[in-house]
């Protein structure tokens, strides 16, 4: 799935996390609100069992987020 959020053109760090059955991939992405809908898109697609959760950010300074023009 990682391939496929990157060529989406997204940006993520990628970490192994456990899971109730194992080691479980976790990706972490930061994306405007409304480029959210094409991300779950995009997941969905490659795995339709996999777990997802959002959160808004509070601040963020630094990077880039896709959806967004300028970095910030």
């Amino acid at each position: 799935m990682e391939a496929e959020v990157l060529e989406a053109g997204f940006a993520l760090a990628h970490y192994t996390g456990t899971g109730r059955d194992g080691p479980a991939d976790v990706l972490d992405v930061v994306c405007s609100a409304e480029a959210l809908r094409r991300l779950t898109d995009v997941v969905t697609h490659v795995d339709p069992k996999a777990s997802l959760y959002t959160q808004e950010l509070a601040g963020l300074r630094g990077g880039s987020i896709y959806g967004l023009k300028s970095k910030i």
